[in-house]
């Protein structure tokens, strides 16, 4: 973590989660990963997703076949 990071970024964001600790009640914990999960189902609810606002779409604009 020390080549992501500089000294001065480490400190901003210490700075950063002391100001908004103060304004909650809740502790916060950054975390910092090398690569996140691949999320295997964002791909076919995006897919659904868009299937669904394109015949949205369609049904307002009444498109006819």
């Amino acid at each position: 973590m020390d080549d992501l990071f500089s000294d001065d970024d480490r400190q901003r964001i210490a700075d950063a989660v002391d100001e908004a600790e103060a304004a909650t009640s809740a502790e916060i914990v950054p975390y910092v990963v090398v690569q996140s999960d691949p999320y295997p189902a964002a791909r076919w609810r995006g897919g659904v997703l868009g299937a669904l606002l394109v015949v949205s779409a369609a049904a307002l604009l009444r498109v006819a076949p």
